[in-house]
C-alpha cells in the first residue's frame, strides 16, 4: 500500500460491498434483473456479470441494472457513463458522493435522479462505516417519465 493510500485509511479500497438489507429494499423497489459489476463471491443477484463477462460490453437494453461499481476516479466512471447512455430500462447505481469530480459533473448530475443516502453506509466486510456519503443514481430512458413517478421509499440509516 502506498502512502498516499494509508492517509486516506478505508476510503483507498475500492471494493465496497453492498449491505443485503439496503439491497433487498431496493430491489423490492425497482425489481433487478441483472447485477453488472459483480463476482461469484458478492453477486447480488442470480444473473450477474463479473470482470471476466464485462458487465461494461453487455447491452443493458431492456435490463433493469443494478450496478454497485468499483470505487475510484478510474473505475467508476466508465460504468456512469455508460448508465448515462440511458438504454437499460432502468439502471440503478449506488455511488460515492463525489460532486466535485468529472466523472459526477458529467454522467451523474446531468442526466440521473439522485437518492442521497443519509448518514454512512455500513458496508458489507468493512468493520466501520464507510468514510464517505453514498447515494443512489438511477437512470432511466430519455423519453421515460419513471423517474418523475417512481415513489422514493424514504431512506434510513442502518443501525
Amino acid at each position: 500500500m502506498s502512502r498516499f493510500q494509508a492517509m486516506l485509511g478505508p476510503s483507498a479500497r475500492s471494493d465496497w460491498r453492498t449491505p443485503p438489507d439496503l439491497f433487498a429494499r431496493w430491489h423490492r423497489q425497482f425489481a433487478f434483473t441483472v447485477d453488472a459489476a459483480a463476482s461469484s463471491s458478492d453477486a447480488m443477484l442470480p444473473r450477474f456479470w463479473t470482470p471476466e463477462t464485462d458487465g461494461l460490453a453487455q447491452p443493458w437494453a431492456g435490463e433493469r441494472v443494478w450496478c454497485n461499481p468499483p470505487y475510484g476516479r478510474s473505475l467508476v466512471e466508465p460504468w456512469v457513463a455508460k448508465a448515462s447512455r440511458r438504454e437499460a430500462d432502468c439502471a440503478v447505481l449506488f455511488l460515492p458522493v463525489r460532486p466535485d469530480t468529472r466523472w459526477w459533473r458529467n454522467y451523474v448530475a446531468p442526466f440521473a435522479y439522485i437518492r442521497w443516502l443519509p448518514g454512512r453506509v455500513h458496508f458489507s466486510g468493512h468493520p466501520h462505516r464507510a468514510p464517505f456519503a453514498s447515494c443512489l443514481a438511477i437512470y432511466y430512458p430519455e423519453d421515460s417519465i419513471s423517474a418523475l413517478t417512481t415513489p422514493a421509499a424514504p431512506e434510513t440509516p442502518d443501525a
